[in-house]
């Protein structure tokens, strides 16, 4: 009959659960990649970070009967890394948007200033109502009556007879803002200066798109415009 060592308590090896909120962690940090695609998922990373901190900080506690602490690193890390890359992703996309919302008014005041009409009247449509080119623009407003009755609505408008053959100058703009509905805007201020009689004007464009998902300055048209003297 064979002899057994009794074994010795200290040698054997605990059992160490692995930690559920380190599980969860690390698959929260997975999930919030999505907000990479849809920036508005940013609550995603947060949540992400805030169940592996308190992961790591129970195994830490835990150590005897709890694991799992590299899940957690892994898990906030890539909560962190998703939330920087968001952040920095919405400062470019906003730059860019702003720099297109800003070329479409400096094409519109341009146009203004070369009593190019249509060019003017065009960029004041949505995108799926412009024409895709300017000879095509023009031969639309000559040849449906309805479309002209527009456009010389616009050109007789008192700010457009203001604005045209003048040579506006930029002053400043307003940041991107959302309205009810989720149009974004932006405002632009231009002057133009005295002339003979003729008061300096103070112009104030707005523009508009309808889509966040849409980009480039197509995406934008002047929504609103006024004109009013300044007053010093």
């Amino acid at each position: 009959m064979m002899d057994y060592e009794p074994i010795d308590p200290d040698d054997e090896l605990a059992y160490r659960s692995l930690s559920p909120l380190a599980v969860t962690g690390l698959v929260m940090g997975v999930l919030s990649c999505a907000a990479l695609v849809e920036p508005w998922l940013i609550a995603l990373p947060v949540i992400a970070a805030a169940i592996s901190l308190v992961a790591a900080a129970s195994i830490a506690r835990s150590p005897e009967t709890l694991t799992g602490r590299n899940l957690a690193v892994t898990g906030l890390a890539l909560a962190v890394a998703v939330f920087m890359a968001v952040q920095v992703s919405t400062r470019v996309s906003q730059h860019l948007h702003q720099s297109s919302a800003e070329l479409i008014a400096d094409r519109f005041v341009e146009a203004l200033a070369a009593e190019d009409f249509v060019s003017a009247y065009e960029l004041t449509l949505g995108l799926r109502y412009r024409r895709p080119s300017h000879d095509l623009a023009e031969l639309y407003y000559e040849s449906d009556e309805q479309a002209r009755g527009q456009l010389d609505k616009f050109r007789s408008d008192l700010a457009i007879q203001t604005l045209a053959g003048g040579e506006a100058q930029f002053l400043d703009a307003s940041s991107i803002g959302v309205k009810p509905g989720g149009l974004e805007t932006i405002t632009r201020r231009y002057e133009l200066p005295a002339v003979e009689d003729a008061p300096s004007q103070r112009v104030l464009l707005e523009l508009t798109r309808s889509s966040p998902r849409l980009s480039g300055p197509r995406s934008w048209w002047v929504s609103k415009y006024s004109i009013a003297p300044i007053s010093y």
